[in-house]
């Protein structure tokens, strides 16, 4: 470990911190426009981007989880196993809140894995009724 003396030494100068980085961070963003540019294109025409493709799963859990939740706020009709179209809306917003999550779960054993991949699998109970 350090000293804090040492640690003192490793100091970095405030022009380096304060400008430079700065500076780094500017080019880094003009540098990523044309990536972002290609990738705003390709997720309208095919829905979604090369760089959604790495993390497809959780690119996925987002799109359902803010269609869900807008499909809530307008529930024109609701299915026949719903008694009414709050029933509907609260079965939408906990769906959507789970696809939410999705990439915040952490697993402490295959049980809550199984668990929680059941609970999203209901969607797919109700996946013909999911239009506006």
């Amino acid at each position: 470990m350090k000293t804090l003396s040492e640690l003192d030494k490793l100091k970095i100068p405030w022009w380096e911190e304060h400008i430079l980085w700065n500076l780094e961070r500017l080019w880094e963003k003009i540098t990523a426009i044309p990536k972002e540019i290609k990738w705003f294109i390709q997720r309208g025409r095919q829905g979604y981007a090369d760089c959604d493709a790495w993390n497809f799963d959780n690119y996925l859990a987002g799109v359902i989880s803010g269609g869900l939740k807008d499909l809530a706020k307008h529930p024109i009709s609701f299915p026949a196993k719903f008694k009414n179209a709050t029933e509907w809306k609260k079965w939408l917003l906990k769906m959507s809140k789970l696809y939410r999550r999705y990439d915040d779960y952490d697993f402490k054993s295959t049980k809550a894995y199984n668990k929680y991949m059941l609970e999203l699998s209901k969607l797919f109970d109700n996946f013909g009724s999911l239009w506006d």
